[in-house]
């Protein structure tokens, strides 16, 4: 079986790059825009091909080659500029869903994510919720999100698969950020740090990915996949702080919370932080599947063996 994954230098990439190797069956591909940036392959059944997703004519490397399965997990983060979050997110998508098209794959799956949701009221998000996104990453995501469901109109069997925050030892943006934060101890609680919210640890999402490839249910609607537990602000800063073997921050001093408010710009954004985050995961359940690792371990595994490697 050859498997096709863009954005296999990525972070979710690269995961779901060496957990397909495992299978001796399998010949992956993995797309990438600079072979020069590969390190030896994990495995002798693992390729690497050299193209941009962003090009149509830089796709041609694709066009000979029989893909049975395509996992799309290129993307622009969301501190990119319009622009680029566009031209990747959305072109490319297109691109790549074309590219499904012409090789009849039997199946594409598609790492979106649940910023498509994200500006809706109401908690524990579900899959049916409107589209609202609450910045240019999320409307980008929409917007390629319509495109899958073009293309599954057009034949394409697609899962579409919405994972919230995801975490790992290697992940390169925002992880590095709050373990600096936490050992300098500047990353004190607001409101006792009781707001609660999903994450997902990369190898849960993984896993939810494999499944999403062979699963025919996966190929109506969409679906979230995070960790199992709801966990408050206060446990993951807890967690990770194990991990590091730092002492846990404290709260922030009740007396800043009526200065936070009068700041218009500093209230909305405390307001965001504190929102709920709690995404219903019935849907996916009722396909069997449970993330395999819980939550806790994974946070304090993450920050013990953290290294943040760019993608």
């Amino acid at each position: 079986m050859n498997i096709l994954v863009t954005g296999a230098t990525g972070f979710i990439g690269r995961h779901l790059v060496r957990n397909l190797s495992r299978h001796t069956e399998y010949t992956i591909f993995g797309l990438t825009r600079n072979l020069k940036r590969i390190s030896p392959p994990v495995s002798s059944n693992i390729q690497y091909l050299q193209g941009d997703i962003t090009c149509r004519e830089s796709l041609d490397v694709l066009a000979h080659r029989n893909f049975d399965i395509v996992f799309h997990c290129a993307a622009c983060v969301e501190n990119a500029p319009k622009e680029a979050l566009y031209r990747t997110n959305v072109l490319g998508t297109k691109n790549i869903c074309e590219c499904a098209l012409r090789a009849r794959v039997s199946r594409l799956v598609y790492t979106s994510s649940v910023a498509v949701i994200s500006g809706n009221d109401r908690a524990p998000f579900t899959e049916d919720m409107p589209y609202r996104a609450t910045n240019p990453y999320g409307d980008s995501k929409i917007a390629a999100e319509k495109i899958v469901w073009d293309y599954r109109e057009k034949g394409v069997p697609a899962a579409i698969v919405r994972p919230p925050m995801v975490y790992g030892a290697d992940e390169p943006h925002m992880l590095g950020i709050l373990l600096t934060l936490l050992r300098l101890r500047m990353l004190p609680f607001l409101n006792d740090g009781a707001q609660a919210f999903h994450l997902a640890y990369v190898e849960n999402v993984v896993a939810a990915l494999t499944l999403a490839a062979t699963h025919e249910g996966f190929l109506e609607g969409t679906y979230f996949v995070a960790d199992e537990d709801v966990l408050s602000y206060k446990e993951v800063v807890t967690f990770l702080c194990e991990g590091l073997g730092v002492k846990v921050p404290g709260r922030l001093p009740r007396m800043f919370d009526g200065l936070v408010d009068a700041v218009p710009c500093m209230k909305k954004k405390k307001d965001r932080l504190l929102r709920p985050r709690q995404y219903c995961l019935d849907r996916i359940h009722a396909l069997g599947f449970k993330a395999p690792y819980a939550a806790k371990e994974s946070l304090i595994l993450s920050a013990r063996n953290f290294t943040g490697r760019a993608s």
